[in-house]
């Protein structure tokens, strides 16, 4: 960009889209571009404009704190070509509550459009469901999900599909086919891959040199610990998503005091365990103890899941 345009745009109150021009390298909108635009697409057929990936409505009216909010998901981005002109758009999640118990999710397409990173689609995912894991093949947004079948409740969804998008030749999203019913959602989903802890909370990450691990073999669960290994029994609950696990069996290795703590806290929250989820292709497990209830969120290492 020169000096010239840099000023022009300084006359025209333009710097938000200076910070979102398109790079000489000509790469997929960035997780920061993706973080400060304006979206369409929502059930409303209004837009709203993130800032640091969220937006905020004022409340609904006087006295009230319900008000309606939209966030990108964990920073979610997927990258590829859709339209075939050899430009790869970035792919994200978009998450809208309006106050009540459930959140309403949306897959959006954001592309370059005249220098800009532009959302020029968006599509409906539906109540609460949640994304096991995404990519971009053959021209075609694919995501594995899960979603209330017609027996679940609303707050225990449990059918697993497979649904894809394509853009059509006015860049528009459309379903590229009805989804593809994979089965259940039971344990035996998290088979196949090593699932590494990112966060023990969604605000609080984990040390990525701890190494903090599991996965999933039949009824069985193990990994590492932090300094040990481990392996304990899992029991799948009466509804899906929930969960029991053992008592937790592993080697005694002593570590530095660092790994240690990591060790005792996240055995004892994984002994707490109640629930398992996906958001944004990331594994949730929800632990409750006597003493306090939380989050631990773990990425995918390995084959994506099935």
């Amino acid at each position: 960009m020169t000096s010239l345009t840099v000023l022009a745009c300084v006359a025209m109150n333009c710097a938000a889209a200076v910070g979102q021009a398109q790079p000489q390298t000509a790469e997929a909108p960035s997780i920061a571009a993706l973080r400060s635009l304006a979206y369409t697409g929502f059930q409303d057929g209004g837009s709203v404009t993130l800032v640091n990936g969220r937006y905020e409505s004022a409340p609904f009216g006087p006295g009230q704190n319900t008000r309606r909010s939209v966030v990108l998901v964990r920073d979610y981005r997927l990258v590829g070509d859709l339209d075939g002109d050899g430009q790869d758009e970035a792919v994200t999640l978009l998450g809208e509550n309006t106050g009540g118990s459930g959140t309403f999710n949306y897959v959006a397409v954001v592309a370059w459009r005249g220098g800009q990173a532009v959302n020029v689609a968006t599509a409906a995912l539906g109540d609460r469901v949640q994304v096991r894991h995404g990519r971009i093949a053959n021209r075609r947004i694919v995501l594995d999900l899960v979603r209330a079948g017609s027996q679940d409740a609303a707050c225990c969804p449990g059918e697993l599909v497979t649904r894809s998008w394509e853009l059509d030749s006015r860049g528009r999203l459309f379903e590229a086919g009805p989804a593809q019913q994979t089965g259940r959602l039971t344990p035996s989903v998290l088979a196949g891959v090593e699932w590494t802890l990112r966060w023990w909370d969604f605000d609080e990450s984990a040390r990525s040199d701890v190494g903090i691990t599991l996965a999933v073999t039949g009824d069985r669960l193990a990994g590492r610990s932090g300094c040990n290994r481990y392996n304990a029994s899992i029991t799948p609950g009466r509804v899906p998503g929930a969960l029991t696990i053992g008592p937790a069996a592993g080697t005694r290795i002593a570590c530095p005091e660092l790994q240690m703590n990591a060790e005792r806290r996240f055995l004892a929250q994984l002994a707490g365990v109640r629930t398992f989820s996906f958001l944004a292709g990331e594994l949730v497990l929800t632990w409750n103890t006597d003493a306090a209830l939380g989050t631990m969120i773990f990425d995918p290492r390995g084959s994506a899941p099935r």
